[in-house]
């Protein structure tokens, strides 16, 4: 979304509705040499997910959906 986050506020901003879909929801989204186990897999996913909504109420978008995919798969 940070790439193309102006974009998309500004057709919000002119009426246009605007959706947002994640292929994946950050399960790994830290350190590529970490494995980080199921338990903290989650809870990445959790907090990224949050993050990945947040940023997007800010940026004025309709709906915010995940796909569900694994990160590195």
């Amino acid at each position: 979304v940070f790439g193309c986050g102006g974009t998309l506020r500004l057709l919000a901003d002119s009426g246009i509705a605007v959706d947002v879909l994640f292929m994946t929801r950050g399960e790994r989204g830290v350190d590529s040499a970490y494995m980080p186990s199921q338990r903290v897999q989650e809870q990445l996913a959790q907090r990224r997910s949050a993050e990945a909504a947040e940023s997007c109420a800010c940026l004025g978008v309709r709906r915010v959906e995940f796909l569900g995919g694994r990160d590195g798969e």
